[in-house]
């Protein structure tokens, strides 16, 4: 009710105390100046959040970085792959010709 009727006084609604509707003057909200021994707790807490944030942001720069590096090394995995795969295939056929070779040469003998 407080949202859907902001200029009608909840006291007066829930108590009937009061005037039925606020003044302008009864909207002020006031504001607490920190004391003293609250200042340096509020600055620290500003500064941790500060080294927070730049925290992220340091983070953020190696994740794009790393991102990066991964799809080169995906990249290269793929090439690595396929020069193994041929590299295998060129040896069995060099196995198999030596094989042959090693028959052949035991039959003239």
């Amino acid at each position: 009710m407080k949202i859907s009727y902001p200029k009608i006084s909840i006291d007066y609604i829930i108590m009937g105390e009061g005037e039925m509707f606020i003044t302008p003057s009864a909207n002020i909200v006031p504001v607490e100046v920190p004391s003293q021994k609250e200042s340096p707790v509020i600055d620290k807490l500003f500064s941790t959040l500060e080294k927070k944030d730049q925290r992220i942001e340091e983070l953020l720069k190696d994740n794009v970085r790393l991102e990066e590096r991964l799809k080169f090394l995906e990249t290269d995995k793929t090439d690595f792959g396929k020069i193994a795969e041929s590299a295998s295939t060129g040896n069995t056929s060099l196995r198999t010709n030596q094989g042959a070779t090693s028959a052949g040469a035991h039959l003239k003998e």
